[in-house]
């Protein structure tokens, strides 16, 4: 049996006292800081089922990322931080169980402290804990160490390098390009699972035997005539195809597969909430819809971060591995694979695929492989949402999710720039590739209306016209304080239980996935609902207007307040058109927001 595998995220002092001490471990290589730790676990250079973890508190680190490290592996692995500040490690520990309550995990999960008086203190301290450890933690200690682990350990200053200039006449040597470090055999688990489970692998039917992968990159070709399957590769050096000996993408999707893009011209217009919480509806409205006997399963979900620059699904959901790269770096990009590398989030009801950690790995997951992953889920999962970044000029958005995508959701707020934005969005969107546009159909996308709020100004003749012509299927009321708060403790799902955004998300939930039955999680009233209502005109009175004879005179300062405005009866902002016999596209829905 294999070793307890260890990551250490500390100083040379106490990886090289690990390796030497004649423990029955396998320690990996050290790890200078944080980030490279999520770096390295990301590109598969760490075991993710490693069973232990050693942080020092003195380790590199930007503001709350130790916390939030330590936070985030206790909960998967035996964790242990080494205490240089015998002080101010208390505080460190409260602010790591601080963070564990903001992102939904356990602030009871054991933080393990190492004394750093001697080697010993070190070793013993893990001793205390991995010994009698349950297997796979179970580690065999020595009845004696290998080195003198009895002096003080003792931690070395870092060495400052000055800065010194280089000759004019020296000519710099071109860097290679950045590569993504393969590590053959990877097969990485989610990041709740990262422990060895005991699984039964499905056989695989191989014609011809795979070429054992090699430590050289694979140079993976687009071919530009590429049918409506797979996109074909050409790998050269002798390394499998992405999906190994076979192309699964022969299969269709699955029946009444959609695929839908959520997107936005404008930061901050609550994209990703909306992603997250359509696709979490979907999912909990169909598992009624199951348990009530109306559909034979429940929809199957994933929700994709396509921004790999700045992706927020990891922080929405509280995991941060495995992401994308993981699956990037396997020399097979097939389905175990993908699956193995989705996090799953019971609350919300949905599997997810993150973006990677590291914003400067973003060019390592291009448009091909993201194509390819999604044409897989395709095959997997019911319902598959990407959620995009706002450049829509991206290759990633213009060339794979909104082609891709069966259905498109595009969100802006109430905000006059926000709303000008997004007319420029669909013009450069929906314009004919013939005038330089990308072709998209306007009958595939349905705006949505984010954060909607009475009298501020914005009639809704003026957000219809901007949506040229594209239809508006709902909106979503404001709600700052309870968004803000489900946002920051980690209870996103909870927001589906809201007595105005539950019904809100419910009715697009419908609309996206017109005549499937679901069931809602709200009991919608007969009153109007901020996703009913029109959008609000403009109620505040021009300036220097004169006062109509007719207007009743201001009420005096001493009068009683006056009593709410009677709701007005709802009335719909637009009604999606349930497609008995939609139009098929290898088995997918199309025009599910077309108009009458």
């Amino acid at each position: 049996m294999d070793n307890p595998k260890v990551i250490v995220v500390a100083e040379t002092e106490v990886h090289e006292l690990l390796v030497s001490s004649g423990v029955h471990w396998d320690v990996q290589h050290p790890v200078e800081s944080v980030s490279q730790m999520w770096d390295d676990l990301s590109a598969g250079r760490l075991d993710q089922q490693s069973v232990a973890i050693v942080f020092s508190d003195s380790i590199f680190a930007g503001h709350g990322d130790l916390e939030q490290a330590i936070a985030t592996m206790a909960a998967h692995a035996a964790t242990f931080v080494v205490a240089w500040d015998a002080v101010g490690v208390d505080g460190l520990l409260a602010r790591v169980r601080e963070t564990a309550v903001a992102h939904g995990g356990n602030p009871d999960v054991p933080v393990h402290v190492l004394s750093t008086t001697t080697g010993r203190s070190v070793l013993d301290g893990m001793r205390a804990v991995l010994e009698t450890a349950p297997p796979p933690r179970r580690t065999v200690f020595p009845l004696t160490y290998s080195v003198d682990v009895d002096q003080p350990l003792h931690l070395t200053a870092p060495q400052v390098h000055e800065f010194a200039p280089e000759p004019v006449a020296q000519v710099p040597v071109p860097a290679p390009p950045l590569h993504l470090v393969e590590v053959p055999g990877v097969n990485a688990k989610p990041a709740h699972a990262l422990y060895p489970q005991p699984t039964t692998p499905a056989p695989v039917d191989r014609s011809t035997p795979s070429v054992p992968p090699t430590h050289a990159q694979p140079v993976i070709k687009a071919d530009a005539h590429s049918t409506a399957h797979a996109v074909q590769a050409v790998v050269e050096g002798g390394f499998p195809t992405p999906y190994g000996q076979e192309d699964p993408l022969t299969r269709p999707p699955l029946p009444g597969q959609v695929t839908m893009a959520v997107t936005s011209s404008k930061g901050g217009s609550g994209k990703s909430t909306i992603a997250m919480l359509v696709a979490a509806q979907i999912a909990h409205s169909s598992r009624k819809a199951f348990e009530q006997g109306l559909v034979d399963r429940p929809k199957k979900v994933v929700l994709i971060d396509m921004d790999t620059r700045d992706g927020q699904v990891a922080s929405l959901v509280g995991q941060y591995i495995p992401t994308a790269l993981n699956i990037r770096v396997s020399p097979d990009w097939d389905e175990e694979t993908i699956l193995a590398n989705l996090v799953h989030d019971d609350r919300l009801g949905i599997d997810a695929l993150l973006a990677p950690v590291r914003p400067r790995t973003a060019d390592d997951v291009g448009p091909d492989f993201y194509r390819h992953v999604i044409r897989m889920l395709q095959r997997t999962h019911d319902v598959v949402v990407m959620d995009t970044s706002v450049n829509y000029l991206d290759p990633l958005i213009s060339t794979v999710c909104l082609p891709e995508a069966t259905a498109i959701l595009f969100v802006t707020t109430l905000a006059t720039t926000s709303v000008q934005g997004m007319a420029r969005a669909l013009q450069e969107i929906t314009q004919t590739t013939e005038n330089g546009g990308m072709g998209i159909s306007r009958k595939k996308i349905g705006i949505v209306v984010n954060q909607a709020v009475t009298e501020v100004g914005m009639e809704r003749d003026q957000v219809l016209q901007a949506a040229l012509k594209v239809p508006l299927i709902g909106s979503v009321p404001l709600a700052t304080k309870d968004v803000l708060t489900c946002t920051n403790y980690n209870r996103m799902h909870r927001l589906l239980e809201h007595p105005t955004l539950g019904p809100a998300y419910y009715k697009l939930a419908t609309a996206c996935l017109p005549g499937t039955p679901l069931v809602a999680l709200v009991d919608d009233n007969a009153s109007a609902t901020f996703a009913d209502a029109p959008l609000p005109a403009a109620t505040v009175p021009p300036p220097a207007r004169a006062a109509s004879p007719a207007a009743p005179a201001p009420a005096p300062a001493s009068a009683a307040p006056v009593a709410a405005p009677t709701v007005p009866a709802p009335v719909r902002v637009a009604q999606p058109v349930a497609v008995a016999a939609p139009a098929q596209d290898g088995g997918r829905k199309r025009s599910l927001f077309g108009r009458r």
